[in-house]
């Protein structure tokens, strides 16, 4: 036919049929796909369901931590009854490096906790603000050992300690030790000498310094305390060390203490003379004023000359019952030199009341210089009233 290509069929006549293309059946979803449908949906509404009741744990928890907040902000609360959970609760809150402003008021929650079921509320405040794996900045730590420091419990001691001896930071180091200050025992001796020798930080040490003096103070094993400072001294290879140890030697006393620092007040290194200096401010009996004395009278050195009469001057101000107390204080007033040393003097008996401490101010009282002689009269005027006012209380009693 005209127009049609030889050998193809024209288009209208072109059947087709399933023999002519043989498509493939369509098939319905698999078993397996709809399971793997199902089992997401299944997992996304746990998913969601697991957000909404998260949510809900949040708030509720939101809601806890603020009402024991809010307990810290009657000014006259103490006391109050927390969970060990509850402590935990309140210390995440003070170290979280979100912006709080009630982060004061969670220091002050947890400075007045104290435990409902029995559990050690300060050693676990310790061990937290302790561990450096708890992470927070040094201001926080620093806030949490203040607040171990004003609940002065022992329990949180070896916490502190071990903070301080290992830890690289100085600030924290050194706030851990001044929470130890009135709590620390001879139990920790050995540990604080240590920190002492291995710190490398001046701040650390005279913290460990202090800590240690107070425990001087308070110990009944004086002697067991000067053995070991002793034994500290004389093994201390660096010399700012040594000297610490030397200065502690006062707060211990005794007889071998008394001969080291006796040595060293005649050492050639003026550093270890100011050390023994200061280590007599503090001794614990009247053995040593003496020397203190006599190293005063025979100084040139004006550096050493008023450290030492400073050092004897603290000493007689150290409240003591003192049988030689009258032949003391007019020692110390017979080396006054200078116009400052002199009014230190007048100050020092401002009240006493005894005839003897009005004898050294009406001596003072014709010294040359103008601002002593007042000064002396002016305390002498106290005196008197103060003698008068006692006499008036003794007769109507």
């Amino acid at each position: 036919a005209p127009g049609v290509i030889p050998g193809v069929a024209p288009a209208g006549n072109t059947i087709i049929s399933g023999n002519t293309m043989d498509p493939k059946k369509k098939k319905g979803m698999s078993t397996a796909a709809k399971s793997t449908i199902a089992a997401v949906l299944g997992l996304a509404i746990l998913f969601t369901g697991f957000l909404v009741i998260s949510k809900m744990g949040d708030n509720k928890d939101v809601a806890a931590n603020s009402a024991l907040v809010a307990q810290a902000e009657d000014p006259t609360a103490k006391d109050l009854p927390t969970t060990s959970a509850q402590i935990s609760s309140l210390l995440k809150l003070a170290t979280n490096t979100a912006q709080n402003t009630q982060r004061q008021d969670v220091y002050q929650r947890i400075l007045i906790a104290k435990a409902s079921d029995g559990a050690d509320l300060d050693k676990q405040i310790a061990e937290f603000a302790a561990n450096d794996g708890n992470l927070m900045i040094s201001d926080i730590r620093v806030r949490l050992f203040e607040i171990l420091q004003s609940r002065k419990s022992l329990s949180a001691l070896p916490s502190l300690i071990e903070h301080a001896k290992s830890t690289d930071s100085e600030q924290t180091a050194t706030a851990a030790l001044r929470a130890c200050e009135k709590i620390a025992t001879d139990q920790n001796l050995a540990d604080l000498l240590n920190i002492m020798r291995y710190t490398r930080h001046q701040s650390v040490r005279q913290e460990a310094k202090r800590v240690i003096a107070a425990v001087a103070k308070r110990t009944d094993g004086r002697g067991a305390l000067s053995t070991a400072l002793k034994t500290a001294y004389e093994t201390a290879g660096d010399d700012e060390v040594k000297r610490g140890y030397l200065e502690l030697l006062g707060s211990a006393g005794g007889d071998e203490a008394a001969t080291i620092v006796k040595s060293a007040l005649a050492d050639d290194d003026k550093k270890t003379q100011l050390a023994a200096v200061a280590a007599l401010r503090t001794w614990p009996d009247d053995t040593m004023f003496e020397a203190l004395i006599g190293y005063a009278t025979g100084q040139e050195d004006d550096l050493l000359r008023g450290q030492s009469f400073e050092a004897a001057y603290s000493f007689l101000k150290l409240e003591r019952n003192r049988d030689e107390l009258e032949d003391m204080w007019k020692t110390l007033a017979n080396e006054a030199r200078t116009p400052k040393e002199k009014r230190q003097i007048i100050d020092g008996m401002f009240q006493l009341t005894d005839d003897w401490a009005f004898s050294i101010v009406e001596f003072f009282e014709e010294d040359d210089d103008d601002d002593v002689n007042y000064r002396a009269e002016q305390a002498r005027e106290r005196m008197e009233t103060r003698r008068k006012r006692i006499k008036g209380d003794d007769e109507e009693k």
